[in-house]
């Protein structure tokens, strides 16, 4: 039997955890307990160590034990044996592993170039590498790297690969006009959209679907103008999903995808009222880079750009701790995670960029999580979920098969990353609030099943509906609104940074 994982601890942090015997004592109470840590590598006794037993708390049915100290990269067994009031003799096992991190900001160094390295710039270790004489990142390595069998591994993002490129063919052929959120003018001469008009809040198009497109290259052309209202952004819908904001004349928007299923799918989002073309639109993969090198800056985990140098890296910032985000549409349109990122501070990144799709269910992904984590890679220190509002729109499955498929998923993410701290949101919309109330109860009975991993998360009933059932929250009853994305990120940030 495995031992249970506790959530990573940075070796200057202190504080208590619980071994809680009551399930398997029934009636009895704890006569005396004895806590012993052994390091999982040598088995040395480190129990003077890890813990403080002058602060060590017997509480009926429970065992307070006050960790501190440990070595960054080591993991540590700590073993609770207790002896009954009716004369049983149980045992408990957590393993603590302890990983130094900074998530409240600075964490980053820069800048640092890297030069006359060979090989190729890449998002993780599962990809290829830097090789060569001059890859000694020794004094760094703890920021940014990891050392695997003598080679040095970095991640980055490719943020302005400059001139001197050659192009694959136009991949955009046409754009789409939403069915579920159309535009109301929507008027096209080949792949210019002379005029797309909107008198509310939310409107979507599309254009081609692209396949084999996982870490490669992209390159968008555009020519904008606004003639009134709010402005629209794109992104890569299963790529890179960092959202930009059209800007008025001909500019040039890069991106890499990083998504599981290989391809990906250029989306134009539109949150307000505008009137707007968009002209000279041009979509296609970069074949080869500049000779003279990348600028790299604010690292993403699931960013890479595989192509042989040699090139000179400048590596501007380097963060610390990465953060996935998990669960439907709300999270898929990926309108407040760079906005979460940026309130955490530079020492966060999206690793990996995030894990959800349009309308999709907790049975769903539970059926699936096998095979998506299978291809996901970057290391994520803090999961933030938030899916069941599609559920709530109809009738609820039954309780046990609603937190056993979501349990499964937690288990999944726990088993890929033993050292992230998981975070479940209790989700809302509008016209569902019975069922979101039932759906926020179950989701209490998986925090309190898995206390050392499994965390609560902000609680949309309360915020997201606010006074006005989600009138200023919300842009179509479940959706954010500006407001609205400018609280999840506040409600997230609150709760990473207690």
């Amino acid at each position: 039997m495995s031992i249970p994982w506790l959530n990573s601890k940075q070796s200057a942090e202190r504080y208590f955890i619980i071994f809680d015997f009551t399930a398997r004592l029934g009636t009895a109470t704890i006569a005396a307990a004895t806590v012993t840590v052994l390091d999982q590598v040598t088995d040395i006794d480190v129990t003077s160590v890890i813990t403080d037993l002058t602060r060590q708390v017997i509480a009926s049915t429970n065992v307070s034990v006050f960790i501190q100290g440990g070595t960054s990269g080591r993991q540590y067994v700590i073993v609770c044996q207790i002896i009954a009031s009716d004369g049983k003799i149980l045992k408990m096992d957590y393993l603590l592993p302890i990983i130094d991190l900074d998530i409240a900001g600075g964490g980053g160094i820069g800048p640092v170039t890297i030069s006359g390295v060979t090989g190729n710039f890449s998002a993780d270790p599962s990809y290829p590498f830097f090789t060569g004489s001059n890859k000694d990142l020794t004094p760094y390595l703890g920021l940014f790297g990891d050392w695997n069998d003598g080679t040095y591994h970095i991640r980055g993002q490719i943020l302005t690969p400059g001139t001197g490129q050659t192009y694959g063919p136009e991949l955009l052929t046409a754009w789409a006009n939403d069915p579920t959120y159309p535009f109301e003018t929507f008027t096209l001469s080949g792949t210019d959209i002379t005029s797309a008009i909107n008198s509310v809040t939310f409107g979507l198009c599309t254009a081609d679907i692209v396949a084999d497109s996982k870490g490669k290259l992209f390159k968008y052309d555009y020519n904008f103008t606004l003639n009134s209202g709010g402005t629209p952004q794109w992104f890569l819908y299963g790529g890179d999903p960092s959202l930009a904001n059209y800007v008025s004349g001909a500019n040039t928007i890069y991106r890499t995808p990083m998504f599981a299923g290989n391809i990906c799918v250029p989306f134009l989002q539109l949150l307000s009222a505008s009137n707007f073309s968009l002209v000279s639109n041009v979509f296609r993969q970069v074949l080869s880079p500049n000779v003279n090198g990348y600028n790299v800056g604010n690292l993403s985990a699931d960013d890479n750009f595989n192509m042989t140098g040699p090139w000179t890296l400048t590596i501007s910032d380097l963060p610390a701790n990465g953060i996935l985000t998990f669960g439907d549409s709300k999270t898929a349109l990926h309108q407040w995670q760079p906005g979460l990122i940026t309130a955490l501070g530079t020492s966060c990144w999206e690793s990996p960029t995030f894990i959800a799709y349009l309308g999709t269910t907790v049975s769903y992904m539970a059926a699936h999580i096998d095979a998506i984590l299978a291809k996901a890679s970057g290391t994520p220190a803090y999961i933030l979920c938030d899916i069941g509002v599609v559920e709530c729109e109809s009738t609820l499955p039954a309780k046990a098969t609603w937190e056993a498929n979501y349990q499964y998923i937690i288990d999944a993410f726990h088993v890929k990353w033993p050292a992230a701290r998981i975070y479940l949101a209790k989700p809302w919309g509008q016209g569902c609030d019975a069922n979101c109330a039932t759906l926020a109860g179950w989701i209490d009975d998986l925090v309190a099943a898995s206390p050392m991993v499994v965390h609560a998360g902000h609680d949309e009933q309360i915020w997201l509906a606010a006074a006005d059932n989600g009138a200023t929250m919300t842009t179509d009853r479940f959706h954010y609104s500006a407001a609205g994305i400018a609280e999840v990120i506040n409600q997230w940030k609150t709760i990473l940074i207690s």
